[in-house]
């Protein structure tokens, strides 16, 4: 009888033991969420999604001028990043004024020199004139009292007519010399001026161009990262600037 009891002791035990968990190794639930009010919901940034950096440069060599944001700033579409100098045009700027300079100094040594010829071209041939004027009026007094022995017979006419023909020479020598007197084969300045009126129509076309310009986002996004300050100047194509785009 006692053996019985004893199985049926044994069977008991080993039923708990199947049916009734450990203490140890027991896995606990994880506790459900708590619950989160609309509000608490609507101020949580998940309402922007970022998606990947992108660079912001440009391929001109540039000064840089103006940052208009700094990091963390969210932008958006179309606002001011960056203002620059375009160094090209400074440049370009720069060599057409000297070379505006070169020229004028230039024209001007060529107007003094063509002045100077021109005097002194002048007065040789103003005293050429007033030779040949005086030589003529010789010949024409002495052809006048030559016509005064030719009317009374005095004079044969082919000795007359030999004065008179070199009288109306010398004439003809005094009038040209005289009509000379304002031309003369100077050195040539037009070329000097058409190069320099070039010159400052080119520089006009330059000043007119606008050296600054700005950079802008192209879409609505958070600056993440700033590369350059106010007075750099970066290399051409660098990236200036990286901004994260969101998306509503």
């Amino acid at each position: 009888m006692s053996a019985v009891i004893s199985n049926l002791l044994l069977i008991g035990l080993a039923l708990v033991a199947l049916f009734v968990p450990s203490p140890f190794g027991q896995r606990r639930d994880a506790p459900p969420p708590l619950e989160t009010s609309s509000a608490q919901q609507m101020r949580a940034p998940a309402r922007f999604v970022a998606r990947d950096s992108v660079g912001i440069g440009t391929s001109r060599l540039a000064n840089v001028l103006e940052v208009s944001v700094a990091v963390g700033d969210r932008v958006a579409a179309g606002q001011f990043l960056l203002v620059l100098r375009d160094l090209a045009i400074v440049r370009k700027r720069a060599a057409a004024n000297e070379e505006l300079r070169r020229l004028e100094a230039a024209t001007a040594k060529a107007e003094a020199r063509s002045s100077a010829v021109r005097q002194a071209e002048s007065r040789v041939r103003s005293e050429a004139a007033r030779r040949m004027e005086a030589d003529y009026r010789a010949v024409l007094k002495d052809f006048e009292r030559l016509q005064e022995l030719f009317d009374e017979g005095l004079l044969a006419r082919v000795e007359y007519e030999r004065h008179k023909k070199d009288m109306e020479s010398r004439r003809l020598e005094a009038k040209a010399a005289r009509e000379s007197i304002d031309r003369s084969s100077v050195p040539d300045v037009r070329e000097e001026i058409k190069s320099l009126a070039s010159a400052r129509r080119s520089l006009e076309r330059l000043e007119s161009l606008s050296d600054t310009f700005v950079l802008r986002t192209p879409w609505d996004a958070v600056v993440e990262e700033i590369a350059v300050a106010p007075g750099d100047t970066p290399d051409r194509g660098s990236v200036l600037m990286l901004l994260v785009e969101i998306e509503r």
